[in-house]
């Protein structure tokens, strides 16, 4: 299923196609990811819904953010808003990605929300869906490395896919400093480091989830994630 050119829907992208270590493969056009949607058009949003037939949006951003960004409340499928963190978030004061995300991992209520967050992937009225969260690539990377990973994709599949959000930054940068009140030019001044998407960064998270827990399913299960929920998933995303 080819994706449809979107007029300012960024950073827009098919889980599907990973290869899976027992040789399977996640299927294609059931679980997209994306910067907000609430940037996209009335006809990126048709598109979405008609030509990916994608029932369900996934929200990660933070209540505060939904509110100052365009209201998704007439998508006419299912809107579920799942904060991953709140506000800033817990990794903010960090001086590189990589650490913070893996603080972010070691936080149990955002261990706990991912679990959640697949068990909604899993259930059967969800897919197709997509998630997002405000450029598609902190909050976004993390549960697609957390859902990649469960399914027994490659760490180096998972970090290529995460670095492909890389050569999507510029034109979501160039849109986002021409919305009025814009903060992009004075964040890309001051926290130049936090605003990319390099390899070591979820190269760091990948190797502390090997280091500290074995694998990703065991991360996971150490969140209360249950071996029905990997069945499930494998059943409705592996070919």
């Amino acid at each position: 299923m080819a994706t449809p050119q979107f007029q300012q829907l960024f950073n827009f992208r098919d889980l599907g196609g990973h290869a899976t270590r027992d040789g399977r493969r996640v299927r294609t056009g059931l679980l997209f990811r994306s910067a907000a949607l609430s940037d996209a058009t009335d006809t990126d949003l048709e598109a979405l819904a008609q030509a990916l037939r994608i029932g369900t949006l996934i929200d990660l951003r933070t209540s505060r953010e939904t509110a100052q960004a365009r209201s998704l409340a007439a998508w006419p499928g299912r809107l579920l808003q799942l904060e991953l963190y709140e506000q800033a978030g817990p990794w903010a004061p960090a001086a590189t990605l990589g650490p913070g995300y893996v603080a972010m991992l070691q936080q149990p209520a955002i261990g706990a929300r991912l679990v959640e967050l697949l068990d909604l992937i899993a259930a059967n009225d969800t897919l197709p869906a997509v998630f997002f969260c405000s450029m598609g690539k902190d909050r976004t990377g993390l549960v697609a490395a957390a859902l990649l990973g469960s399914l027994g994709v490659s760490s180096t599949a998972i970090a290529n896919d995460y670095v492909r959000t890389t050569a999507a930054l510029d034109a979501l940068f160039a849109f986002r400093s021409r919305q009025p009140g814009s903060r992009v030019a004075d964040q890309l001044r001051s926290i130049p480091n936090l605003m990319g998407a390099p390899r070591d960064a979820i190269e760091t998270v990948l190797d502390f989830v090997q280091s500290e827990h074995g694998s990703m399913r065991n991360y996971l299960q150490a969140q209360g994630a249950t071996p029905t929920l990997f069945q499930t998933l494998e059943e409705r995303l592996l070919e």
